[in-house]
């Protein structure tokens, strides 16, 4: 079954340690860390703090967990030194760290508190905090996997940040919140340090594609699965300024999954227009099963993240019987009328 398309798209569609080796007062400079906790683990290093026991730290699972019991002081928190295992941080060009953290209890002066800071600052050389500066985020204490995101753009430029030595963090306090006496257990996971946060998605209310100019065949062939044979299920040619598909078809599911999220960083906004309209042209002699066919069935439905993240069918598939007749129909998707009847999640 050959199709050829032209489209006009006015939809949501599937949202769906670098090393550099350079040394400084001998230690091999480093631009990135990271750190998933998937492996093998150096629970000392992971683990050091000032606190005297009031700290401890091990790994669970594939994440690290930290166990506070009455710490009042943010400068006994958890020291990462890197130093000591002869690394620098240089994060002049992306100064940020990050992780994924969750909490399912806390109290503060022994008042239970459903959200916690999580402070951070830098330490050089000399065992000073680089620009006197210090950041934290915000942990919601409900069990849930959140990103923290410690942002120290604003001294990007001062002394020492070309040589971090020590990252401080405390997972329950911050510098300014005076002598309040923490207690709680914090998980975190997927530490990075100067990796560049991900570039937000432009959001269009609109989107066209004629296909006169080249395209990104990476995005327009999303499904590249085969037949047991190794056939491919799909595939696609521009031509003539259109797509052309030749079709293989395995499963009834087996479709095109364009993700401009992953391929385009583009997500669509619906809300003024759900709309979408596209030219099919099926060849003659398209087949199910073997047997000869004078029309092709057309599906569509936009996807996107529910509120856990998960891809999932946003709305009901409009469909449509395109004849097989080797001419130019245009069809018109209303996915308006669906909104909120998801098929299949």
């Amino acid at each position: 079954m050959k199709k050829l398309l032209q489209l006009k798209i006015g939809f949501l569609t599937g949202l769906l340690f670098l090393l550099l080796g350079s040394s400084m007062f001998g230690q091999t400079v480093q631009k990135t860390f990271t750190e998933d906790f998937n492996g093998e683990v150096d629970t000392a290093f992971w683990a050091y703090n000032w606190a005297g026991g009031l700290i401890t730290g091990d790994r669970d699972g594939e994440t690290f967990k930290y166990e506070t019991n009455g710490l009042n002081d943010y400068f006994k928190g958890v020291i990462l030194q890197f130093v000591n295992d002869g690394i620098v941080l240089d994060l002049r060009e992306n100064p940020v760290i990050t992780f994924r953290a969750k909490a399912d209890s806390a109290a503060i002066d022994s008042e239970v508190v459903d959200s916690i800071p999580i402070g951070m600052d830098l330490i050089n050389m000399s065992g000073d905090n680089i620009g006197l500066t210090y950041v934290h985020a915000t942990l919601a204490v409900n069990g849930e996997w959140q990103d923290m995101v410690f942002d120290f753009s604003d001294i990007a430029e001062e002394p020492g940040m070309d040589s971090i030595a020590k990252i401080r963090f405390n997972p329950g306090k911050d510098r300014f919140d005076g002598w309040k006496v923490y207690t709680g257990t914090v998980w975190i996971d997927d530490f990075k340090a100067g990796v560049a946060l991900p570039k937000p998605p432009t959001v269009l209310t609109s989107y066209e594609e004629n296909f006169s100019s080249d395209v990104n065949l990476d995005l327009w062939l999303g499904n590249k699965g085969m037949l047991n044979d190794s056939t491919p299920i799909f595939t696609v040619v521009q031509e003539d300024g259109a797509l052309s598909y030749t079709v293989n078809q395995k499963n009834f599911y087996d479709g095109q999954f364009f993700n401009f999220k992953e391929k385009e960083n583009i997500i669509f906004n619906l809300t003024e227009n759900g709309l979408m309209s596209v030219r099919l042209n099926v060849a003659p002699g398209a087949t199910y099963d073997g047997e000869a066919v004078d029309s092709v069935l057309f599906l569509a439905s936009p996807w996107g993240q529910d509120s856990t993240g998960t891809l999932v069918r946003m709305v009901d598939s409009p469909k449509f019987f395109v004849p097989a007749d080797g001419e130019w129909h245009e069809y018109i998707f209303d996915f308006t009328a669906n909104i909120g009847r998801p098929m299949w999640n």
